[in-house]
């Protein structure tokens, strides 16, 4: 087969062109690829100082955006520090009612008849008066009227179902209690918008909010104080 010298030229500019193209698009694709990239770290770098400002709502950028699309049907907020479940605070690390150094195993609280054993307070038969003995925190707490929890019930709704609400409410609660002994009700109060709730325990009251946002929806705003060790929850009907 012979092969003109132009048609070689030729041959080699399209090779050329090819391979000019080829590069183009991967250029192109790299700077998409940057960009997508500088977005993402954009995203979560505005995210992490809505966190620090104490505006960001629960988990990670990605979950925002599915929060936010939840909160238009459901009416769903949540500011502050993040909460997600029982493993998002901590209160052992900040809690001034938490002993720093763990009782002596088996120690009890005289005033509520709680067992620390084991490595946790449960409940337990009581033990000798020759035992140790030391007020637990959730009994502490109540002492001194320094709850760790507060759920503010608000609007027509909770009015109007405050005796089912409140049925609800303490049956989660007594559940709660029969297995964490420090996770107990302090006090229920009318107030002139609706119901106040103070607990002992930041868990219970976390819980005690998602339960009356997934049985009744509602308005739901969390908000968590590492300085005061206090969990403050709003719901609204």
């Amino acid at each position: 087969m012979v092969r003109w010298p132009g048609l070689v030229a030729v041959d080699a500019a399209g090779a050329g062109l090819k391979a000019d193209a080829a590069a183009t698009r991967g250029r192109a694709q790299a700077s998409r690829s940057i960009t997508t990239v500088e977005a993402i770290f954009a995203q979560r770098l505005m995210w992490l100082k809505a966190v620090a400002a104490g505006s960001a709502m629960i988990g990670s950028p990605d979950e925002e955006v599915a929060m936010s699309h939840f909160a238009k049907t459901a009416h769903s907020h949540t500011a502050g520090t993040p909460v997600k479940g029982n493993a998002g605070i901590r209160e052992d690390l900040h809690d001034p009612y938490q002993p720093s150094v763990k009782p002596a195993e088996p120690t009890w609280c005289p005033q509520c008849g709680a067992v620390f054993e084991q490595g946790r307070w449960q409940w337990k038969e009581r033990l000798s008066a020759h035992a140790p003995q030391l007020a637990c925190a959730a009994c502490r707490r109540i002492h001194d009227n320094m709850p760790a929890g507060i759920v503010q019930i608000e609007g027509d709704f909770a009015r109007e179902h405050r005796e089912e609400m409140l049925a609800m409410l303490n049956h989660r609660a007594e559940r709660a209690k029969a297995e964490h002994p420090l996770q107990r009700i302090m006090g229920i109060t009318d107030t002139a918008t609706g119901l106040e709730l103070t607990t002992t325990d930041i868990h219970l009251a976390h819980e005690l909010a998602q339960a009356l946002h997934h049985t009744y929806h509602g308005d739901l705003k969390l908000h968590y104080s590492d300085k005061q060790v206090l969990l403050r929850a709003h719901w609204q009907r």
